[in-house]
C-alpha cells in the first residue's frame, strides 16, 4: 500500500511541474567592442545603460530571423525557383 501511494504522489508531482521557460528576445542591444547585450525593451533603456560604454542597436536576431528548413530537407529557394520557371 505505501508503494502505491508513493507512485501516485510522484505522478501527481510530475504533472504539476511548470512548463519550460522560453527565452525572450528583446529589441534593443548595447553594443560594446563587438559584444551585444540584448536585454532592453526600449531605446531609452538601452541608451541609459550604454552611456559612456557603447552604443545601442536593434537586435539582429529579430531583424534577421532564421527560417526553418523545408520538411523534406530540401532548400525552399530551389523549390520556389522551380514553380516560377
Amino acid at each position: 500500500m505505501p508503494l502505491a501511494a508513493v507512485a501516485i504522489n510522484m505522478a501527481v508531482s510530475g504533472s504539476l511541474l511548470p512548463a519550460t521557460a522560453h527565452t525572450l528576445e528583446y529589441p534593443w542591444c548595447v553594443s560594446q567592442e563587438g559584444y551585444l547585450d540584448c536585454a532592453y525593451v526600449t531605446h531609452k533603456q538601452c541608451q541609459q545603460t550604454a552611456s559612456g560604454i557603447g552604443g545601442c542597436e536593434l537586435n539582429p536576431r529579430l531583424l534577421f530571423p532564421r527560417t526553418p528548413p523545408a520538411p523534406d530537407g530540401r532548400s525552399n529557394r530551389r523549390r520556389n525557383a522551380y514553380w516560377f520557371r
